[in-house]
């Protein structure tokens, strides 16, 4: 099974966005909270260590993040996964 090469920290993490974060608008969430931040998309694709255009496809809902990738970018940020689930009213 495919789920078998994450951790437990990261099947957790899976179980609580499919479970209560709408995927379709985090990324409006996360870029809300990059300009409120007033950091531009370049900077915190360096400071997340990812792509701009996977910051630029987040920020539209159309990207396909990993975990590793969406934990990066809401760490980087300041943000949690409560964060997202307080945000799309669970």
């Amino acid at each position: 099974m495919i789920l078998s090469c994450f951790s437990p920290e990261q099947m957790l993490f899976l179980q609580k966005i499919t479970t209560y974060c709408d995927m379709s608008t985090i990324g409006t969430h996360i870029k809300a909270r990059r300009k409120y931040l007033k950091v531009s998309q370049r900077q915190l694709a360096d400071l997340s260590e990812v792509s701009i255009n996977t910051i630029t496809k987040i920020e539209r809902n159309e990207g396909n993040p990993t975990l590793d990738v969406l934990e990066k970018v809401l760490d980087t940020l300041g943000m949690e996964l409560t964060t997202c689930i307080k945000n799309t009213g669970e």
